[in-house]
């Protein structure tokens, strides 16, 4: 069974873009563009994702507030946040850290060898 993963970004597209490179390598994703919902889904679910990958700027939450929250609940959880607004170095000052920091834009195969880096552990 391939790892399950939600992708959190309030721009549709990249979510969309995320969530195919991801299911094309045969990962599970469930994505989300509001952050409270995703952490409500988070919360309720059985069985927890093994990653994260949250935007940082986004309505309501920071993706830092959304790893935070998850992480209560299941402190092992795997995170990735990317952002096209701030810099790993402006990242540095926040708690809890990302596991790992993507900025955009992106490509998709930089993403997935990063996802693969983290799943494999």
């Amino acid at each position: 069974m391939s790892a399950k993963i939600f992708v959190v970004d309030d721009e549709p597209m990249i979510g969309t873009i995320i969530e195919l490179t991801l299911e094309m390598h045969g990962y599970q994703t469930k994505v989300f563009k509001d952050p409270a919902t995703a952490l409500e889904t988070f919360l309720s679910a059985g069985a927890k994702p093994a990653l994260l990958i949250t935007d940082f700027n986004m309505p309501g939450m920071t993706g830092i507030d959304l790893i935070r929250d998850c992480r209560a609940a299941h402190p092992r959880l795997q995170t990735i946040l990317c952002s096209g607004t701030v810099d790993e170095a402006f990242l540095k000052s926040f708690v809890p850290q990302p596991d790992r920091f993507i900025a955009k834009p992106f490509f998709p195969q930089d993403l997935l060898a990063v996802v693969k880096a983290l799943l494999a552990g």
